[in-house]
């Protein structure tokens, strides 16, 4: 009998000391669970939210002119990309975009200052981090059709052109970075090219013309409205979720 005892007391011994360890893995993922959401990141915007469409008579370039719009605001996609993603999120509205002019994304020790002002409107904020979309509308940086298009506040949508009446042009001129205090790195989503935010033209072709030769206004705004979303929507998704895997290393 006292054999059999010292086994049962053996056995409850096993099972206290692995529902101790249970309870402390429990509580690691909690406190894991709560640091991640400690995490306080800002989010800045600067850009023009509503789906247009642009024509050029030949080619794309100088001659590029927005022509309609197609009634599409892309905010509330925008906005529900922050729910449920176990970090604090905050609109910040009095976020200088100054403080980023001269951002090279290749030569990363150009940007230190820049880090630097960024660390310090964190810091002063109250936030860890900073997330920031923004159209890129420096004509001094920007290329064709940006140069045209940047003063008709034209920072994403469908451009058709006269030369080739079809296909569609997917034209985006929003760019993503983030930085975080704890890496006081400024760094954008790297992604494959089908994902990328980066990519400034897509194209798509059609079986029949995509706009009217008298009022260069798309022949099926619909169809061309759900083909560009969903190209561009992909790619916003993508950038936003690879953001949110790096700040939460």
């Amino acid at each position: 009998m006292g054999i059999i005892r010292k086994k049962f007391l053996q056995r409850d011994n096993k099972l206290i000391s692995i529902n101790i360890f249970m309870k402390k893995y429990i509580i690691i993922l909690l406190l894991f669970n709560i640091s991640l959401n400690a995490q306080k990141i800002g989010i800045v915007e600067k850009f023009k939210s509503n789906l247009q469409h642009a024509h050029a008579s030949l080619v794309i370039g100088e001659n590029t002119k927005v022509v309609e719009d197609l009634n599409y605001d892309i905010k509330p996609h925008i906005d529900s990309i922050f729910m449920n993603k176990n970090i604090q999120f905050e609109k910040i509205e009095n976020f200088d975009f100054s403080i980023i002019n001269g951002y090279n994304g290749v030569h990363l020790n150009w940007n230190k200052e820049i880090e630097e002002k960024l660390k310090k409107f964190c810091l002063d904020n109250g936030i860890d981090g900073l997330i920031l979309l923004f159209s890129v509308n420096d004509p001094k940086y920007s290329i064709q059709p940006n140069r045209t298009l940047y003063k008709q506040n034209f920072d994403f949508g469908i451009i058709t052109s006269g030369g080739i009446k079809k296909q569609l042009y997917f034209f985006n001129n929003l760019k993503i970075l983030y930085y975080t205090v704890k890496s006081n790195r400024l760094n954008y989503p790297i992604l494959k090219r089908d994902e990328s935010l980066s990519i400034t033209q897509n194209f798509k072709k059609y079986d029949e013309f995509v706009f009217d030769t008298k009022t260069k206004k798309l022949l099926n705004p619909e169809k061309a409205k759900k083909d560009f979303l969903k190209d561009f929507f992909y790619r916003i998704d993508a950038s936003f979720n690879e953001v949110f895997r790096e700040i939460k290393k």
